[in-house]
């Protein structure tokens, strides 16, 4: 049996003893009274940024608006870098300021709560009809309204940067609560109420790319850099006025400053929030100091959260760059985990030029593999779905701009992206094991260096370099095979870099090879003793005879002993040796060695064998410097053949060896020949050489020689200075042979003034 009761519309409540049945309950509300519309409304929750600079994106929407009638318009950036809710912000504002009768709202659209709290108060302000209805699609209801006669309006969705808030419904206002069952109306997402007008304009900003496309045309899209160096220093001085002088006083430190945060706003914003708050303590050289000291400062720095009184900027929105991009990082690895993952191996490399070959081709164990197959045509069903995967990262990197395409399948990064990137890896206690995987991709990769390889040792270079200051840590196995692989990567590294004539850079990696093979294999270890014989070049090339001869007879002794005379490694080292005592000018003991060891190569290797060759030039030499010049020209005129018929005459050891030759021609006064042959190998060295190589530098000095001789002063004396600066540039002003070209300019000057040559 059910009983049920009613009353009549007048009454105005329910009271109830006892209920077996059930009890449905009708609300209304009173009809709503009319209320005059306001004025059109500004609503828009931040002050005008005064600091604001103008980067040429308002005439682009302004146009796009006036002369195409664009409804949309999505400001896209990494965040931090383009500052785009300012430019945003900045827009209405100007448009306020064209037209009065405008309508302008700002919807925060960082998520579905305050995405239908804008919209709700939007509705409060413009005071639109039905907005106290709980059932009421609140953001439809302000799409319809705008669309309603001929108002003009710019509506702001900021910081759309996730895609589900495009998709997921948005939830009712709390009356909803008192709906039958204690459910919430549904009300449609974003995506599917937004509505365009001929009067009105929707702009959005966001990080990600992918997000925008939800949105907008691909035409429609205004990228946000980050600013160019005027209006970075513009922006620095700005926030710095009026509390520091320097600021006008110093152009070339804010220059500076601003190339060391990579013209990103937010990071300028940070440092004058820094200087600022510390003056006078602090002024921008000594921030500028600190911030370059390392990379953990930099870290601090860019951690930096200040208080600026940013009226202008979202209470949600960090102040921290690096916070700021570590959010992203966090998105990107719940959206996209193999992205996230790619990101981390990029990071650890040069900002630009990251190679592809190195990055992609990543298997299902996420341990990351190379591909050295010859047969490039060979592609499996794996290979092509792991490629499909990698370009698939490689767009969500670049719909957040982490990552920009570079040339010849190469990408590149922000540097302070990449800090940020591998200081989240250090949070997450992942930033050695990306390390070494960085290390073991760019060993594997790095040829031998030996002069058929340059074309690709030259790619890898500026990565190699950036591995300098990744030493990794100790295996947990207590194997360090990370390590003796990072100690591989420089030995191979500074045979490059000392056949270029980077003499700092091959003596940096020869000593950074030969100190960790010491300190994990031993002195005695065939692999030290060859990075401590890449470690004697460096001291051979740098004229520092007295320590290449102390390395060099150890290397020999252990050789000898752990290979046996004839072992490669011991004749390489027997080398050395003779070209050790030639720079002393200890004749003797050279030609005593060198026979020795070209006897051997004879014998072991042939009479053509490269190996045998050059100890024959190394013969010459010594030959030369006993006076003995006929032999010393049999010798290389026979090695200059013999190389220049195996590689061509382009070749660095032909050339060397011609250049040789022609020095041998000089001391039997032959300088029309001498001169000749100068003549065509420097050509031929600038090109494959490069100008400041140093055995360009010596042909220079030959050609200067032959042309003073025959009595061409002015000639002579300015190939003499172009040499003693480039010398000065590549040795520094002290070195012997920075000595030696001064000497001889000195010399040229007078012979030019007696001479009476112009």
């Amino acid at each position: 049996m059910t009983a049920s009761i009613s009353f009549g519309d007048s009454n105005s409540g329910l009271q109830v003893g006892v209920n077996n049945g059930s009890i449905n309950a009708q609300f209304h509300l009173p009809p709503e009274r009319p209320e005059t519309p306001p004025e059109p409304v500004f609503h828009v929750p931040y002050s005008r940024d005064l600091d604001f600079i103008d980067r040429g994106l308002l005439d682009q929407i302004h146009q796009k608006r006036s002369t195409k009638g664009t409804p949309r318009i999505a400001l896209v950036g990494i965040g931090g870098v383009g500052r785009k809710s300012q430019l945003a912000l900045e827009y209405c504002y100007q448009i306020r300021e064209i037209c009065q009768e405008t309508w302008v709202f700002w919807v925060h659209a960082s998520n579905t709560a305050r995405l239908g709290q804008s919209y709700q108060d939007i509705a409060d302000r413009a005071k639109i009809p039905g907005r106290h209805d709980p059932r009421a699609n609140i953001p439809k209801l302000v799409m319809d309204w705008l669309q309603e006669g001929n108002k003009k309006w710019v509506l702001v969705l900021d910081n759309v940067d996730d895609k589900q808030v495009l998709y997921e419904p948005l939830q009712g206002q709390p009356e909803d609560q008192l709906r039958p069952n204690n459910q919430r109306s549904i009300i449609q997402p974003l995506l599917a109420v937004l509505r365009d007008s001929p009067n009105g304009l929707t702009v959005i900003t966001t990080r990600s790319k992918s997000v925008a496309l939800k949105l907008v045309d691909n035409r429609d899209i205004l990228l946000v850099e980050p600013m160019t160096e005027p209006q970075a220093v513009a922006l620095i001085r700005k926030k710095l006025q009026p509390n520091h002088e320097d600021a006008e006083k110093s152009r070339e430190d804010v220059i500076n400053l601003a190339e060391a945060l990579e013209y990103m706003p937010l990071a300028i914003v940070q440092a004058t929030a820094y200087i600022n708050r510390r003056a006078p303590r602090c002024s921008v050289p000594q921030y500028l100091e600190k911030f370059q000291k390392s990379d953990r400062q930099k870290l601090k720095f860019l951690d930096y959260e200040a208080d600026m009184g940013d009226s202008h900027r979202d209470w949600e929105a960090k102040n921290s760059i690096t916070v700021t991009w570590q959010l992203s990082f966090d998105h990107i690895r719940q959206i996209r985990p193999s992205a996230a993952d790619l990101l981390a191996l990029m990071s650890f490399f040069d900002r630009q030029g990251i190679p592809e070959r190195l990055l992609w081709r990543r298997p299902a164990n996420d341990q990351i593999s190379r591909a050295n197959s010859d047969d490039e045509n060979s592609i499996s069903d794996s290979d092509s779905e792991g490629a499909d995967d990698f370009e698939d990262d490689i767009t969500t990197l670049r719909d957040y701009a982490f990552v920009s395409i570079g040339q010849s399948s190469t990408f590149q990064m922000h540097a302070l992206v990449q800090l940020a990137m591998r200081g989240w890896l250090q949070i997450q206690g992942r930033a050695e094991e990306w390390r070494r995987r960085f290390i073991s991709s760019l060993y594997l990769e790095f040829p031998n260096g030996a002069f058929e390889t340059w074309a690709i040792c030259q790619t890898l270079f500026p990565h190699v370099k950036a591995a300098l200051s990744q030493r990794p840590g100790r295996d947990v196995s207590g194997l360090q095979l990370s390590l003796l692989e990072w100690a591989a990567l420089f030995y191979k590294a500074s045979h490059y870099a000392f056949g270029r004539g980077d003499l700092e850079s091959g003596t940096s990696f020869a000593a950074a090879s030969l100190e960790t093979r010491k300190d994990i294999l031993g002195w005695n270890h065939r692999s030290t003793l060859a990075s401590a014989s890449i470690m004697l070049n460096a001291h051979i090339f740098q004229c520092q005879w007295r320590e290449a001869e102390m390395i060099g007879i150890q290397i020999f002794e252990n050789l000898r002993e752990l290979l046996g005379l004839e072992h490669p490694d011991t004749l390489a080292s027997m080398h050395d040796l003779v070209s050790i005592h030639t720079g002393q000018e200890q004749w003797q003991e050279a030609e005593d060695l060198v026979t020795q060891l070209l006897g051997i190569r004879e014998r072991v290797l042939g009479m053509e064998h490269d190996e045998t060759l050059r100890t024959r030039g190394l013969a010459s030499i010594v030959y030369q410097g006993l006076g003995r010049y006929r032999e010393a020209e049999d010798q290389e005129a026979r090695v200059a053949q013999a190389f220049t018929r195996k590689f061509g005459p382009a070749d660095p050891r032909a050339l060397w060896s011609m250049g040789r030759l022609a020095s041998i021609y000089r001391d039997q006064h032959r300088i029309e020949e001498a001169k000749v042959i100068n003549l065509q190998v420097l050509e031929l060295q600038k090109k494959v050489l490069g100008p400041e190589h140093p055995q360009t530098q010596q042909t220079m000095m030959e050609l200067a020689l032959n042309l003073k001789i025959e009595g061409q002063h002015v000639e002579a004396l300015e190939l003499g200075k172009k040499l003693l600066d480039i010398r000065s540039r590549t040795f520094g002003p002290d070195h012997i042979l920075t000595a030696v070209a001064s000497d001889h300019v000195r010399l040229w000057e007078a012979d030019v003034m007696v001479s009476g040559d112009q």
